[in-house]
């Protein structure tokens, strides 16, 4: 059967890659590196030893998002009522907020936009 449901907003994602379910569903849980026995830091290990990386779809964020980016083409664990340390995903507003000295121009549609605007025009493209 398939039905319709509410989504939460309040969910959390975790993107399920192929080669980690089977030790996922061997542990039921979902372990940090520490947890596995894994102590090696890599310089593209953005969780660190003890870190799980949770998504959360958030409409207001444009452009690193980690929902768009690893969520939303893929499939995930979803969380409900979990404790989880909030971080700034949207680093591309953060840089630009307040420092943009430069136009913001959208080439392929021949448009400049005021610093104002960007915010409000990146989220309605």
């Amino acid at each position: 059967m398939i039905r319709k449901i509410r989504i939460n907003p309040n969910w959390l994602y975790h993107q399920v890659r192929f080669e980690k379910l089977p030790n996922i569903l061997k542990n039921n849980a979902i372990l940090s590196k520490r947890r596995q026995g894994d102590n090696t830091i890599t310089s593209n290990a953005w969780n660190g030893l003890d870190y799980i990386s949770l998504s959360k779809k958030d409409e207001n964020y444009i452009w690193n998002s980690s929902y768009r980016r690893f969520i939303s083409s893929s499939y995930a664990f979803i969380f409900d009522e979990i404790e989880a340390i909030e971080t700034e995903i949207d680093e591309f507003l953060n840089i630009i907020d307040g420092k943009m000295q430069v136009p913001f121009i959208d080439i392929d549609n021949e448009l400049q936009i005021d610093k104002k605007d960007i915010k409000k025009y990146l989220l309605e493209r």
